[in-house]
C-alpha cells in the first residue's frame, strides 16, 4: 500500500534503510490515475522491502516544486 507524503513529513520518508519509490501524482492527471494500480500491484509484491509513498502535487505544491517536478506522473526511486 502506497503512503501519503506531505512537505511536513517527507524528511522522515528517506530515513529508512529500504528503497523508496514516490510517485508525484494529482487527482486529475490520467496517466497518474493509470500508474496507481500498477504501483499497487509492486506494493504487494515487493511487501515491505521497499517502501512506496504518493505526493498529490496540488496539495503539496512547495515539495513539488523543491523536488523540480515538472509534469506528472513522476516517479521518483530513491
Amino acid at each position: 500500500m502506497a503512503l501519503t507524503v506531505t512537505d511536513a513529513n517527507f524528511a522522515e520518508t528517506l530515513n529508512t534503510d529500504k528503497p523508496v519509490l514516490v510517485d508525484f501524482w494529482a487527482t486529475w492527471c490520467g496517466p497518474c490515475r493509470m500508474v496507481a494500480p500498477i504501483l499497487k500491484d509492486l506494493a504487494k509484491e515487493y511487501g515491505d522491502s521497499i517502501v512506496i509513498y504518493k505526493v498529490d502535487t496540488d496539495k503539496e505544491r512547495e515539495l513539488s516544486g523543491a523536488m523540480g517536478i515538472q509534469s506528472l506522473p513522476t516517479i521518483v526511486f530513491i
